[in-house]
Order: structure tokens, then sequence, then C-alpha cells
């Protein structure tokens, strides 16, 4: 399918139309691997392959710099969120046709604050993405964005200049933050000090590394991002400090300092109720507490309370 779009051989649309009817995953994918190639494929063609049935095919005819304007504009308002992307990337569509749909609306500068507000509620990520990445997005739709549970919109509220110390906070510390988001608010130059300290204990290394650093950290914040996870279990900590190291640390890496670590009694009690049934397995396994063991007993997963009832801490 890949060779029909070589633009050393002949354009053969019967070949095409013969190929299209098998309707296979490798077929479409050299399909959609040859429209990138092939610039001369007739206009008629194009506005056929344009509604085809699998979004594949409709990604690669929006992205064509010679769809014809109509066809864009078609494919703009497609039930697929990567054909539009596609339309949105193609550098033949004119931004009059971008400003005529919510997506292109909601990436303008131009567009008004009221507006753009209201286009950070929409039910499109894709919308309230661009929104998010809007340098001329208001305060009010930054602090709801900041909110959002999808990553791509926490990602780009923590890359838009505009974004305020509180907004940042919340990507920071609420409980769907993303680490890669993390990593970008850990990049900026304007954060509080405060929130700098609260990424120096980040339980994912590349988040400290950036912290680390990162000029504008007060020294003492850069010092503490730099040192090992296994150090900095050694630390005396506060509750909360404790929630934000073990909150982001992977958890093979937990399951790893439970095994090898004679940690605090503050972060065992903060494993005892993480996620990871695996992590309270192996807390199980090995803690020296009663008490804790007691609690371990009484998990959801059957595996936990077996460990629990083998522990050889466990008081009779």
């Amino acid at each position: 399918a890949a060779a029909l779009f070589n633009p050393s051989r002949p354009f053969n649309e019967k070949i095409l139309h013969d190929l299209l009817r098998k309707d296979t995953s490798s077929i479409v994918s050299g399909i959609t691997d040859g429209l990138k190639y092939r610039q001369n494929i007739p206009v008629s063609l194009i506005r056929q392959l344009a509604t085809n049935s699998d979004w594949r095919i409709r990604q690669g005819i929006a992205s064509l710099p010679t769809t014809p304007v109509d066809v864009l504009q078609i494919l703009l308002n497609d039930t697929d969120s990567d054909v539009q992307q596609a339309v949105l990337s193609n550098p033949s569509c004119p931004g009059g046709v971008v400003k005529g749909i919510p997506i292109g609306r909601a990436s303008d500068p131009e567009t008004s604050a009221d507006e753009l507000l209201e286009l950070s509620k929409s039910k499109d990520w894709r919308v309230r993405q661009a929104v998010a990445a809007n340098p001329q997005a208001p305060l009010e739709a930054l602090k709801k964005l900041s909110l959002d549970t999808d990553h791509d919109i926490q990602i780009a509220v923590a890359e838009n200049p505009k974004t305020d110390s509180e907004s940042l906070t919340k990507l920071v510390n609420t409980r769907h933050s993303y680490w890669r988001c993390r990593l970008k608010v850990a990049e900026r130059t304007d954060v509080p000090a405060d929130l700098y300290w609260r990424l120096a204990l980040d339980g994912v290394p590349g988040v400290r590394a950036a912290i680390a650093d990162n000029p504008p950290v007060p020294p003492h914040t850069r010092h503490l991002a730099s040192l090992e996870l296994s150090a900095l279990f050694e630390l005396n900590l506060l509750d909360e400090q404790w929630d934000y190291l073990i909150q982001g640390i992977h958890s093979q890496h937990l399951r790893q300092a439970l095994n090898t670590s004679n940690l605090p009694d503050a972060c065992l009690e903060k494993i005892l109720i993480h996620q990871d049934w695996e992590v309270r397995l192996q807390l199980a396994r090995f803690t020296t507490r009663p008490d804790l063991v007691l609690v371990l007993l009484q998990d959801d997963d059957n595996e936990v309370r077996t460990a629990a009832s083998q522990n050889p801490h466990l008081k009779n």
C-alpha cells in the first residue's frame, strides 16, 4: 500500500480502491504512511478518502497540504479529535477556518476572556487544553483548569506564563497530579519558595533533579533535591512532607526501600494506606511493628492479609 504512493511510480487509483476494500489494519497503515510522501494525489480522490470510515485515513487527508480548504473545513468538524488536530496542524488551513470552531477560538489569543472562560468548560479535552495553553487565558479559567484530571491539560496550565502561584500549588498537590506536570512547575522560575521545597521532596527523581538545577531555587532547597532517595528516608520530615514523598515514588522503589531500609515510623504509617496492594504486601512481610501488622490483617487484599498473618512480629 505504501508503494502505491511512491512518487517515482505512476499513481493507480484502481489499486487503491481494491486495497481499501480489504480494510485490514496493515493496509490502512500503509495508506496513511503513503499519504505523507505523495503530494500529487488527485483532488477527486482526496475528497473520497476524506469520508472514509477509518479515522486514520481521514487523519492522513487532514494532514495533506494539498487538501482543499472546503474539505479541511469539513474535517474540522470530524467526530475524531485526532482528525481535527491534524487539520489544525496543516499549514494550508486558513486562520479564518480555524477560528470557526471551538478549538480554533480556544487557541486564538484574540478571543475574548469571557469566551475563553466559557470554552474552558468544554467537554472536549482538546478545547480545554487549547484554553490552558492560550497566553491570554483569564486567570479564572486557569484556576479551573488546574483541577482538571487530564494530564495534557495539567501540563498546559503548568507551562502557561500567566498561571498564578495558587494554581501551580493545586497542580502539584492534587491527588490527580501528574509527574510531568510537576516537572514543568519545577522548571519554572516564578514559583514560591515553599512549593520549590515541596518539589524537592518529590518521589520522581527527574522532578527533584529539575529543582536541583534551577538557579532561582534557594541553595538549601537545591541541596535537598540533590539527595539520593535513600537519604530522603533518613530525614526527620513533617507529616505532610512524608505525604509528598510517598505519593510520588514509583511502587517498585518503595517496595525495595521496605526490603532494604529501616524506614521511620511516620513513613511506615503513610505506606500502610498506600493504594498499591503490592506495597502494602511488602510492608506486611517486613514490618517489625505489631500495631501495623494488626491493621494489615484487615486489608482488602487477601495476599496482604495472609502475609500479615505470617509476620513473626504478630502478637498472639
